[in-house]
């Protein structure tokens, strides 16, 4: 600042500062909302009647020399005529349609009068590569600089200059840059105050906002380090919708809810922004499963050894763990993870389906009013840290007698396991260890002799998990889980593989397309004759063996060797197929469209000799 006072006071300077400083640090925002005040509550030297006046123009992308004095003349007259400047500019518009005149070749700035005027020239590494930037700097210094004394601030990310398809000689930007610049000083990073600014506006101007959001804002963004104005602007933006998405479908429910949408929006956003967010809609990135995040969740104990630890090893650099740590989020009543807030952020648009899922996720995790006691209990469990010690030893006994009885579903047995077996060694459990073991037990059972609804997120989610486990007694209940969770997927797969089948004897060419396009279809061929298979085919129409071959060989490459490792029986297979349609092309007619097609398939299977 007492640079730029110093500049301002000095009579007839022949030189030029230049504001220095990352891409989205806030340079322009300093400049329009502190330096400017400075710079126009500040006299000419020895004309304490006359002030300064700041002209702001960008450079971004200018083609040409011409096209700054046209941007400069529209700025000059913005600040001369601001209630007239749209009819002005409707005007040079209007004659240079007219008459066919080129704005860009007229050099309006010389019709300009800059006695007082302060010329800020901002994004001098945005200039289209068409321009070199040696060349602008000469233009601001010939026009402006070192013959007229107009006082000029020159502002950009010295860092990216030279950098813009290699067009830019940035040894002449070094020379000519010497030549005009008497001093450049560099904004390192947003100032608190700034960022608490802008974050202040926007909130203001949008009423989706409630003031009572401002300070969780402003803390999650201050626990990312954030500087950036242009990811704080692009989270703020997310925001908005995804809190007006919300409050649209829900109302009644926003202001019990805004704050987890906060929590979700603000740190996924600035994460994505950093290249950090996985672009994982299968298992959104670890963060929507909720047993590798329970383990995320217990932190590391000095007393605890490297075998029984949890955190240890490659879960703890994983993107759960650190964004987990960043955030906070394990001591966040209000936090769960929404699914509509990721696709949102990625894709641009609302899911309301995912929308759907994620208010019965909130209702069932946030909403303690509409939790049944069971529920309340697991949440004060999972929240120990933050849990008083009445509220914990009620948790503590009555989640284990939930467990006993069966009551909880049975993939939360594997990481409540765990969770207990954590109290046992930070040395606040309330029971026997023997006594936890068996009503693990006991109550394992007891859901092992229900029926199991098959959900192929769940099985991946457990398969995941397990392998972070390391004592006996979790992995035993993990195995225990993912294998009744198996059994259910292989009585369902094999169920609409003979139902695939029966279609196939049908010719319902449209039912079979959905079943190969499904993720599971790789899985029928374990559950096939073969023989039975190739005769079921020989029996179909021919436009059925044309669709079915044609959207068979668009939606599968198969591999071989990979199948051989990770399933071997489908190899097999696909092996005894091949040689049944090789039996069924040696003993059919050569000349007929059936046999055509049949030599087709033989050859999608020739892999498998």
């Amino acid at each position: 600042m007492e640079l730029l006072k110093e500049f301002l006071n000095t009579r007839d300077t022949d030189y030029a500062l230049m504001l220095n400083g990352e891409w989205g640090n806030g340079k322009t925002y300093f400049v329009k909302n502190g330096l400017k005040q400075l710079i126009e509550s500040t006299s000419l030297p020895g004309q304490s009647d006359l002030k300064y006046k700041v002209i702001y123009v960008s450079l971004h992308g200018v083609r040409s020399i011409n096209e700054i004095s046209t941007r400069l003349a529209l700025s000059f007259y913005q600040l001369q005529h601001s209630r007239g400047f749209k009819a002005i500019g409707g005007i040079l518009n209007a004659a240079s349609g007219l008459f066919n005149v080129n704005l860009e070749k007229i050099d309006l700035s010389s019709l300009m009068e800059f006695s007082n005027a302060f010329i800020v020239f901002d994004d001098l590494e945005r200039v289209s590569s068409s321009v070199l930037v040696a060349d602008v700097l000469g233009y601001i210094n010939s026009e402006f600089v070192e013959h007229n004394y107009v006082k000029c601030l020159i502002v950009c990310d010295e860092s990216r200059i030279g950098k813009n398809k290699g067009q830019y000689d940035t040894s002449d930007y070094g020379i000519i840059k010497e030549k005009i610049i008497y001093q450049t000083f560099k904004l390192e990073s947003l100032d608190n105050s700034i960022k608490g600014k802008v974050i202040a506006s926007i909130i203001e101007s949008d009423e989706i906002f409630s003031s009572d959001l401002n300070d969780l804002i402003i803390e999650i963004i201050g626990l990312a380090k954030e500087d950036n104005l242009r990811t704080i602007k692009f989270s703020l933006h997310l925001l908005s919708v995804a809190l007006r998405a919300f409050k649209i479908h829900f109302q009644n429910e926003f202001d019990s809810y805004k704050r987890c949408i906060v929590n979700n929006t603000i740190s996924l956003s600035i994460e994505y922004k950093r290249g950090e967010l996985p672009e994982d809609f299968v298992n959104y990135g670890g963060l929507d499963n909720e047993t590798v995040i329970f383990f995320q969740r217990l932190p590391p104990i000095e007393s605890v050894n490297e075998e029984t630890s949890v955190t240890e090893g490659a879960n703890q650099h994983s993107f759960v763990h650190k964004y987990y740590k960043k955030y906070e989020l394990d001591d966040r009543k209000d936090y769960v993870f929404l699914k509509y807030v990721y696709y949102l952020i990625i894709n641009g648009v609302v899911s309301e389906q995912l929308l759907e899922d994620d208010h019965s996720k909130m209702r069932n995790r946030l909403g303690n009013e509409l939790l049944s006691n069971a529920e309340k209990h697991y949440n004060n469990l999972i929240n120990f840290r933050t849990t008083s010690d009445n509220d914990f030893d009620t948790a503590y006994r009555n989640v284990l007698g939930a467990v006993v009885k069966g009551e909880y579903e049975i993939q939360r047995y594997p990481s409540l396991r765990q969770l207990y077996l954590y109290f046992e060694e930070i040395g606040v459990s309330k029971s026997d260890e023997v006594d936890v073991d068996q009503s693990f037990h006991i109550g394992l059972q007891i859901k092992l002799a229900e029926s199991i609804d098959y959900d192929r997120q769940i099985l991946f989610d457990l398969s995941a998990a397990s392998q972070s486990a390391s004592h006996e007694a979790v992995k035993s209940i993990y195995e225990s889980v993912i294998n009744a969770f198996q059994y259910k997927r292989d009585i369902l797969l094999k169920e609409l593989s003979n139902q695939t089948l029966i279609e196939i004897k049908a010719n319902k060419i449209d039912e079979v397309k959905m079943k190969i396009t499904s993720e599971s279809f790789p899985l029928y061929l374990n559950h096939w004759n073969a023989e039975e298979f190739a005769n079921s085919f020989v029996d179909t129409s021919n436009l059925f063996k044309h669709e079915f071959i044609e959207h068979l060989s668009r939606v599968y490459s198969f591999q071989p060797r990979i199948l051989l490792d990770e399933q071997p029986q489908a190899f097999e297979f696909l092996k005894s197929l091949r040689i049944e349609f090789e039996k069924i092309v040696q003993s059919a007619p050569g000349n007929s469209i059936s046999s055509y097609h049949m030599r087709r398939f033989l050859r999608l299977l020739d892999k498998f000799k």
